[in-house]
């Protein structure tokens, strides 16, 4: 779903959002950290804060999408993504050095 966001946010950046390209752009991210975050629930008996922030924010990104274009949506998604492994990472790296 994402790569298909993608073609579309190459294809047409300045294009104003039609629902199929707002559901792949903002759905594509969501069901990737919906699945992270499952698998994480699996191998660690938990469900990430992080990943339910940014299962959050998308939702909150979607009235916003219908009126500006592909490129911002694609790119405030990817900002989302990478704002969720930031804050994983650090959560994680401080998790190991309390267990020292």
């Amino acid at each position: 779903m994402s790569a298909v966001a993608n073609e579309l946010v190459i294809l047409h950046p300045d294009g104003r959002i039609a629902t199929p390209a707002a559901a792949a752009l903002i759905g594509g991210p969501a069901l990737y950290l919906l699945g992270n975050g499952i698998y994480k629930t699996v191998v660690y008996a938990r469900f990430p804060l992080s990943h339910v922030i940014g299962l959050a924010l998308p939702a909150v990104l979607a009235p916003v999408s219908f009126v500006t274009d592909n490129l911002m949506v694609g790119g405030l998604t990817t900002l989302i993504k990478m704002l969720v492994a930031v804050w994983e990472s650090v959560s994680r790296r401080r998790a190991a050095q309390a267990a020292h």
